[in-house]
């Protein structure tokens, strides 16, 4: 792993948990997660399976295994492009989360695909990403409410009840377990 790699994990893990509306979005998938066991990080990065305790990470990266692997991580990887097929089993995990990792993937098929996979391997799961007003150069995508709506995987059983998109700070989250992320991120609204 390149020093200018290694050095860069470093200003983004700092970044995420010092900065506020990172910070925020820190607590929230922690909360999200639990004690929730197996547990799955997808498209993980070098360091959030770290920060998030989870038991299981995936990314397309073997720059992220071998950071995590020199970080002491006791979890298991599997190396693999979440935007094409997960490899894992149907219903595998209780909880997955999927942080900043939509933006970057190629097509928009890809991002539907992706979101079709999280929610066959895992029974509740939580998937953030910057909005329209979060700028990056490496984003392929930058969303508004309407383009997520577009390709969210509205052929999935359950449908609208199914998922819902929150809008906080810089980030949407988007989930499939509506009361529990609301009740973490204080959202009060009325069932109709």
């Amino acid at each position: 792993m390149s020093n200018d790699c290694v050095r860069r994990n470093y200003e983004i893990k700092e970044a995420m948990l010092n900065v506020p509306y990172s910070k925020y979005r820190v607590s929230v998938l922690r909360k999200f997660i639990g004690k929730s066991k197996p547990s799955i990080d997808l498209g993980c990065g070098g360091f959030m399976p770290e920060i998030l305790g989870v038991t299981h990470a995936c990314d397309d990266s073997l720059l992220a295994y071998n950071y995590l692997k020199k970080s002491g991580w006791k979890g298991k990887f599997k190396l693999a492009d979440i935007g094409k097929s997960i490899p894992y089993k149907d219903k595998m995990f209780k909880v997955a989360v999927c942080s900043e990792v939509i933006e970057h993937l190629k097509t928009k098929e890809e991002v539907t695909n992706a979101i079709k996979e999280i929610d066959r391997i895992s029974d509740k799961w939580l998937i953030t990403t910057p909005s329209v007003y979060f700028s990056d150069k490496d984003h392929k995508f930058f969303f508004t409410p309407n383009d997520l709506f577009k390709i969210m995987p509205w052929g999935i059983e359950g449908n609208m009840q199914k998922y819902i998109i929150f809008q906080k700070l810089n980030y949407y989250y988007i989930t499939n377990d509506i009361d529990r992320v609301g009740k973490i991120m204080e959202i009060k609204w009325k069932k109709i």
